[in-house]
């Protein structure tokens, strides 16, 4: 039994020597590696670039402050040098030594005295101890997580709908690079999207809460449009996919996919809030609200107006939303109302359009343009139950009503006084034009959308 003891007591105080021995020799080992001599070839460059690429390829550690080496140069390095030699050497007409502590070499102007000046010959420089402890910062915890959008693909929030909301219902596209939108004023409220250049007949899906949404209309000699109404202040989110898509959704959606989210009880409530109302407008005097007669033959010769009143506020819009929402369910219903008149042409750069006749020019400068004008009326439904944490069901029902005005080249001429074109008993008032302004055509579009959502969870462990 003693043997054993000291047997045991031997072997431990054995280990313990030849671990000494074992971590004496790789530092001796490691110092070796920095006083080892190796060749260098650094051409010349700003003193820090230098420096940086000397520790880089000699594999030490080097802090310094880049504020202090601006604007000065050093002449590089060549030939065969130790760090402490190389370092000596490349700072040899510079107003800086190199201390060292620890394993990492510091930059320090030459009057802050050195502990060992002799950088040949140290093996561990450090410089004078510091009056004031060295600050310590807690620790930095930094998480990110995987996009999971394609470089393809672009998101369009609540917050730049609101900033680029506009008068128009596309007028949210208008800086989103790659997409347009086909006669985005005379399409009576309707948004009619491209995406690259491709565009009508399907090509570009629209689809709102999961229900295709895009209308097929025939225009007449001005050929046809997939034609999509909805009132952007209805609007959470808008996700845009451009060229194809292996979505659900994009069958036949060679240009790409546009997928639209109204408002959710999220958009009305605030944080951690079970009910609430959001209430929101707008007016404006950048259009004018035609006055339009019942009788045929008034509308056919409707008075243009030729200058613009900016004190007239007579079009704008409004929307109010409620929301409610437990652990069980949640309901959002939500009302918006928008009057858009007929909108001014412009007035700069005409001159740079040649003008071929008279009646060619149908619309002058800064003259009303007409059958642009629309007014909406726009509701919506949203119930949800939460089933249980993994699966709940929705039900969304939109309603949008909307009065507009249709551009169409059959009727884009203006009446002269016993021209042939209209009445013969009926002339224009002296400096004054006019054009057919129709009553505006009636949409009735609604739609109900039952959707079943099951969030599947993936335990661990579990394919």
């Amino acid at each position: 039994m003693n043997f054993k003891k000291q047997t045991l007591t031997f072997m431990i105080q054995a280990l313990c020597v030849g671990s000494v021995f074992a971590n004496v020799s790789q530092t001796f080992e490691r110092n070796n590696t920095h006083d080892e001599s190796k060749y260098y070839q650094i051409a010349e460059s700003r003193l820090g670039y230098v420096l940086s690429t000397f520790a880089a390829q000699s594999g030490v550690v080097l802090s310094y402050d880049p504020v202090i080496l601006k604007n000065l140069n050093s002449q590089g390095l060549k030939g065969r040098y130790s760090v402490e030699q190389g370092f000596k050497q490349i700072l040899r007409d510079t107003p800086f030594n190199i201390g060292k502590r620890g394993e990492t070499y510091i930059l320090v102007p030459k009057e802050v005295q050195l502990k060992q000046s002799d950088l040949s010959g140290a093996k561990d420089l450090m410089l004078p101890p510091e009056s004031e402890e060295v600050p310590r910062l807690q620790k930095i915890v930094v998480t990110a997580q995987k996009n999971r959008l394609q470089p393809n693909t672009i998101q369009l929030d609540s917050e730049h709908i609101q900033r680029f909301r506009g008068t128009g219902n596309g007028d949210v596209f208008s800086d989103v690079t790659g997409v347009q939108l086909n006669s985005i004023r005379n399409e009576a409220g309707a948004i009619d999207i491209g995406i690259r250049g491709v565009q009508g007949e399907g090509r570009v899906p629209v689809v709102i809460d999961g229900s295709l949404q895009s209308t097929h209309t025939f225009r007449g000699y001005q050929g046809e449009s997939d034609r999509t109404y909805i009132d952007m202040d209805l609007v959470s989110k808008i996700s845009i996919e451009k060229g194809a898509s292996t979505d659900k959704f994009a069958v036949g959606g060679i240009g790409g996919l546009v997928k639209v989210r109204t408002i959710g009880v999220d958009d009305v409530l605030l944080p951690d809030k079970q009910a609430g109302m959001l209430i929101k407008g707008s007016i404006y005097n950048n259009n004018k609200t035609p006055k339009i007669s019942t009788r045929a033959e008034e509308q056919e010769h409707y008075l243009l107006t030729d200058r613009l009143s900016q004190s007239h506020f007579n079009n704008g819009s409004g929307t109010v939303a409620f929301a409610y929402k437990t652990d069980l369910f949640d309901i959002v219903t939500a009302y918006s109302k928008r009057s858009v008149g007929n909108y001014f042409a412009g007035k700069n750069g005409y001159e740079r359009y040649k003008k071929l006749d008279a009646d060619v020019a149908v619309v002058n400068t800064g003259q009303e343009v007409v059958n642009t004008s629309y007014e909406s009326d726009s509701g919506i439904v949203k119930f949800g139950i939460n089933l249980t944490d993994e699966q709940r069901i929705e039900a969304n029902f939109r309603r949008h009503i909307q009065h507009a005005g249709e551009v169409m080249a059959a009727y884009w001429y203006k009446h002269y006084p016993d021209d042939g074109t209209g009445s013969a008993a009926w002339y224009a008032p002296d400096g004054r034009e006019a054009m057919p302004q129709w009553g505006g055509a009636k949409l009735l579009l609604i739609r109900i959308v039952p959707v079943i959502i099951i969030i599947l969870k993936i335990m661990h462990g579990l394919i």
